[in-house]
């Protein structure tokens, strides 16, 4: 078995980074020699944090004398928090992996693996005849091989096609067939009453973070759909929410005054609909999707023949693009939404009967509807016919 000096290793680790695709400035290498002992240390940060190191150490230290010295390590890991706040905080692993001189290693858990898988597990780059797969899987889409990129982080090849023109064809053709100025929507948003007196009282409208959706699950639908992915775990679950708090979201209805959305959303008619202008090119409709969709189950189908040899593909765009799809069965509130990715100090936390929630207020101008930092106008509003002391109620509401 032949042995590899500390220079090998940093070489070997090097060329592996100068591989990387997608982010590659986001890596770098540090590293401490130590030759008076025979170890080394190599540090891989990404954006500046610890991601995997790299322990080099001769386990077999021939003396003077003739003897052989055999040593080893190990590792001991010491978390401030759950694992899933860890990795959150760090943005990596910071794993730790001891190579020999043999480069042979092995982790924290004391699997024993050639460097060579441990550089495709922590370092993973792209491969020609992989993408050449790709490319002829998504012939059909109009991909080609420069728009697939290998994704080190997340260890998948990222696929750049029209993924809206491919969700929904009739739709896109139609509006690439019109002129594309935007246009303004009328917008509707049903709340109740005390929520309609808190925004007059304020003068404010809120928006809150997209965790406190009703549906937890919502934005895995797309998942579910293109990827067949498991349901989330607990863990990858409790990650999504302090990784999106700070995104907001508000959901407008395309009916306006429509019985169906009373029920649903305006209190059975004891709230109020609020009336919005907006322009067409800064609030997205959503699409709604089922699983026998045949737009859907064909890029499925594709995704899950190269999975079966092993290749993990996603699409650029679904991170956003997930928000905005739902199940068909949401059809029948012709839903619109428009999303806000605010900064950690603008936001408040509110208590919704034990659902926690961050939010942001945003100052609504008496005089002319607009709201300020939001390409949205309130115009009117509609008060429900079922709101409690209907005569005293309605005239103080007016007025």
């Amino acid at each position: 078995m032949s042995t590899h000096s500390f220079q090998e290793l940093k070489d070997i680790i090097r060329q592996r980074l100068d591989l990387i695709e997608k982010g590659r400035d986001k890596f770098d290498l540090q590293n401490e020699d130590h030759p008076e002992d025979q170890t080394g240390r190599i540090v891989v940060t990404y954006e500046g944090k610890t991601y995997v190191t790299f322990l080099y150490m001769v386990t077999n230290i021939r003396k003077p004398n003739g003897k052989v010295t055999v040593r080893g390590s190990f590792t001991i890991k010491y978390q401030a928090y759950p694992e899933w706040y860890q990795r959150y905080l760090e943005k990596g692993t910071k794993d730790v992996v001891h190579i020999s001189e043999f480069f042979e290693g092995h982790s924290a858990d004391n699997n024993r693996h050639s460097l060579s898988y441990f550089l495709d597990y922590y370092l993973p780059v792209g491969k020609a005849e992989e993408k050449n797969k790709i490319a002829d899987a998504f012939n059909d889409y109009g991909l080609k091989e420069d728009d697939i990129t290998f994704d080190t982080i997340r260890k998948c090849y990222l696929v750049s096609i029209d993924l809206k023109k491919a969700l929904d064809p009739e739709k896109t053709d139609s509006e690439e067939g019109q002129n594309k100025a935007p246009q303004d929507y009328s917008l509707y948003k049903y709340t109740s009453l005390s929520a309609f007196l808190s925004m007059l009282n304020n003068k404010t409208f809120r928006m809150n973070s997209i965790i406190s959706m009703n549906d937890i699950y919502e934005s895995e639908w797309m998942e579910h759909l293109l990827y067949g992915t498991s349901e989330i775990t607990d863990e990858q679950l409790k990650l999504t929410y302090v990784e999106n708090k700070n995104v907001l979201i508000t959901s407008f209805a395309g009916k306006g005054d429509d019985a169906s959305m009373w029920r649903l959303y305006g209190k059975k008619g004891n709230g109020v609909c609020l009336c919005f202008s907006c322009p067409s090119d800064k609030i997205t409709k959503i699409i709604y999707a089922s699983e026998n969709d045949e737009q859907f189950k064909a890029l499925h189908k594709k995704v899950g023949l190269l999975k079966g040899d092993g290749i993990n593909v996603r699409f650029v765009g679904t991170d956003k693009m997930r928000y905005f799809i739902k199940s068909s069965s949401f059809s029948i509130e012709n839903e619109y939404r428009y999303l806000y990715d605010a900064r950690e100090e603008q936001l408040n936390v509110a208590d919704y009967d034990g659902l926690l929630s961050t939010y942001k207020d945003f100052p609504i101008h008496p005089k002319d509807g607009t709201i300020e930092g939001l390409p949205f106008k309130l115009e009117g509003v509609y008060i429900g016919h079922n709101i409690p002391n209907y005569t005293t109620n309605i005239s103080l509401l007016v007025s």
